[in-house]
């Protein structure tokens, strides 16, 4: 008789949770221009359980409970949490978020908001450039961003500094015009500074 107890409130407390899972679903939407917001990742806070949006802004996705709450998060936007509660259809809109659209790119010319810079620029960390299996940071730069590539003709001590191409062997590297390095913003060869001191390296591939 007692086996038979256990086991009924065993079943009642597995139907109780199966009543509280449930699925929900949404739109995602910028809030400047009410456009979808494509790849922006729902996620239940405190879990693994999450998925993405379309390319209509869409997501469906089950949750554990009614007290469940949705991180919501994409890049170039402020992160949200919203409590599930009962309801089972989200119209999410999302802001911009200033921190970034702040952010400040310097180029030869002086600088600029990053998102007013239409050229194509690519970044890697001095975390990064670390991994490299190198004490040259000129070849520590290889695979690292692209569209750049280095040439080492030589391996003898002193003579292993690598010839820098932006956009590939037919870009105007060849043509002796070597791209321009600026190093706090005086120009110089890099390839003799210690890898450690740097904090990044950005590269602008705009002839």
């Amino acid at each position: 008789m007692k086996n038979v107890f256990v086991l009924c409130m065993a079943l009642i407390m597995s139907f109780q949770l199966m009543a509280q899972q449930r699925r929900i679903s949404g739109t995602i939407i910028d809030s400047r221009d009410r456009s979808p917001v494509i790849g922006a990742n729902i996620l239940e806070k405190g879990t693994s359980n999450g998925t993405v949006t379309d390319v209509n802004g869409n997501f469906s996705m089950e949750v554990s409970s009614n007290n469940s709450v949705l991180v919501i998060s994409s890049i170039g936007y402020k992160t949200i949490e919203i409590n599930v509660g009962n309801q089972t259809t989200f119209n999410i809109v999302m802001e911009e978020s200033t921190e970034l659209l702040d952010e400040v790119v310097v180029v030869a010319y002086g600088s600029q908001k990053k998102v007013t810079v239409t050229g194509s620029v690519s970044n890697v960390s001095g975390t990064e450039i670390l991994k490299s299996p190198t004490a040259s940071l000129g070849n520590a730069l290889a695979g690292k961003l692209p569209g750049v590539s280095t040439v080492q003709y030589s391996g003898l001590p002193g003579s292993d500094d690598p010839m820098i191409l932006v956009r590939g062997v037919a870009s105007l590297s060849t043509g002796g015009s070597a791209p321009l390095v600026m190093v706090d913003g005086v120009e110089r060869s890099f390839t003799q500074i210690d890898p450690n001191e740097v904090a990044d390296i950005t590269i602008l591939k705009d002839a």
